[in-house]
């Protein structure tokens, strides 16, 4: 039981690694071309959002490839 809960852990850590990641090309380069509504968006307004993008990255990286 020990090793499942330790998997878990892991693949949790590895999961919010990659959104950590993806979140700063996002921010760099793909944030304006997902929604034109971020076009001059103020670093508040990036911290504030930084969680969603964080946990929804699999999405956001989808409709990132879909534009």
């Amino acid at each position: 039981m020990e090793q499942i809960i330790q998997i878990a852990i892991y693949l949790d850590l590895g999961y919010l690694i990659l959104g950590i990641v993806f979140s700063i090309f996002f921010y760099r380069k793909g944030i304006e071309k997902v929604d034109e509504v971020t076009i001059g968006s103020t670093r508040g307004f990036k911290l504030i959002v930084f969680p969603g993008v964080v946990v929804f990255w699999p999405f956001l990286l989808y409709k990132w490839m879909k534009t």
